[in-house]
Formats: C-alpha cells, structure tokens, sequence
C-alpha cells in the first residue's frame, strides 16, 4: 500500500526557493506577453518602417527578458548544486530534498526550453520579414529592368 508523504517546504525558512519560484513566474508572465506579440504579429506585404521598429521593440523585450533569465538561472543553478532546503522535524527529509531538487532542475530546463522556443520564433519572423522585403526588392528590380529596357528599345527606333 502507498502511503502518503508529508512534503511542505516553509516559505519562511526557505526563501530562496521562493524567490526563484516567484521570479520564475514573472519571467513566464513576461514570456507570455511576449510571445502573444509574436504570435499576433503580420507581416506586412510591402516594406514599412513601423513594422520594422515594432520588430526592433520586441527584440529589445527579449534580450532584457534573457538578462534576466540568465540571473534567475544563475540563482536556480546555483540552488540546484548547493541546495540550502530547511525541512521541519517531522517531515521526510530525503525524500524531500530529491522532490524540491527535481522540481527546480525540471523547472530550469523549462524556462531554458521556453526561452530557445522565444528567440527561434523571433527569429523566424524576422527571416519572413526579410524574405518578404527581398522579394520586394526583386520584382521592384525587374519592373524597373523591364521599364528600361523598353526605354532603350524605343529610343533605339527613334535613333535609326
């Protein structure tokens, strides 16, 4: 038969824990917004500075955001290495330690994942974004191309 454990880790005595779980949400918090931003963004058919500043902004939120990811994840990390967990008397201890262990590293490897996930989205609308405006650039390019070379055929029959 399993029995039931009795883990609960004291927000008092184990502030830093917490710390990392609160910073933890606000960098999720952060990422969502973020991500909701990229998700709802459209790519314009033609070249447009606005669109190209909106793109600038949320590449600035992001590299802030991975300021603090790596400061969170430094805190995280070094909890995970050298963990500091305070558990009452009558508590399972081990079995303690190896559960808010776990549960942090599973929660670093998260928000990594999360972040990888973030930048690689950007980066992918800011391929399309510049694809878009090469393709542009490249029909401009043809029409004008084509526009001269009609320029140069008929003053070719105007001259003979």
């Amino acid at each position: 038969m399993i029995r039931p454990h009795k883990l609960n880790l004291k927000k008092e005595d184990n502030l830093l824990f917490y710390e990392i779980l609160d910073e933890h949400n606000a960098i999720m918090s952060e990422w969502n917004r973020i991500g909701h931003q990229l998700q709802d963004i459209k790519i314009p058919k033609l070249i447009s500075p606005r669109f190209r500043r909106r793109l600038r902004s949320i590449g600035l939120e992001i590299q802030e955001l991975q300021k603090r990811f790596l400061q969170w994840n430094g805190k995280a990390y070094g909890l995970v290495t050298k963990p500091n967990y305070v558990f009452s008397e009558d508590e399972e201890r081990e079995l303690g330690f190896i559960h808010y262990s776990g549960l942090l590293q599973d929660i670093r490897n998260h928000v990594d994942n999360r972040m990888v996930m973030m930048v690689s989205n950007f980066n992918r609308v800011q391929d399309l974004y510049s694809s878009q405006v090469n393709f542009v650039i490249a029909i401009s390019s043809f029409v004008l191309t084509f526009l001269g070379l009609i320029a140069t055929i008929i003053s070719m029959r105007h001259c003979a």
